[in-house]
């Protein structure tokens, strides 16, 4: 018998869209194949939702959307979980770019895939709106594969770059 696939789930947002795509992945999967970590902040919907789940392990990150100090904490937690893990998948723009991050110090990047879930560059303007887009296209390369939602979203990530 072959041991089980370990998987991170890296999501960042307290609930919408994002939370029910990650709840619904969790579900899907079988648990005799995966061995699954996810990481998310304490007051998401997908913490309370999984909370005492026998089949999944939680690891709090920190729910502040805006980059911060914060996050080098968040980095720290996810780092580990991403050296163990066979397959890391993040979700949404903060989760996203810090989870990339750790498979490239990690050495993961083959390992990993990104699903955006929304840009983090439609939600700015002016200045902010360049520098998310500069940090998505200096990350894009940290994960094998990066998967869009939508052809929109598709669209928007390539004409980025």
């Amino acid at each position: 018998m072959q041991r089980p696939i370990r998987l991170l789930i890296a999501s960042q947002p307290l609930d919408g869209g994002v939370a029910r795509h990650v709840l619904d992945v969790v579900a899907c999967l079988p648990r005799d194949r995966f061995t699954i970590d996810v990481a998310c902040p304490r007051a998401s919907e997908v913490w309370a939702a999984l909370a005492g789940h026998p089949d999944v392990t939680l690891h709090p990150i920190s729910p502040a959307r805006a980059p911060g100090p914060w996050d080098l904490a968040t980095l720290a937690r996810l780092l580990p979980l991403a050296r163990r893990a066979d397959v890391i998948h993040a979700h949404s723009s903060k989760a996203g770019f810090l989870a990339r991050l750790a498979a490239l110090l990690t050495g993961r990047r083959q390992r990993c895939l990104f699903t955006p879930n929304g840009w983090s560059f439609w939600s700015a303007d002016g200045l902010t709106k360049r520098v998310y887009a500069t940090l998505e296209r200096l990350a894009a390369p940290w994960c094998r594969t990066i998967v869009a939602v939508s052809n929109q979203e598709r669209d928007a990530g390539l004409q980025k770059g």
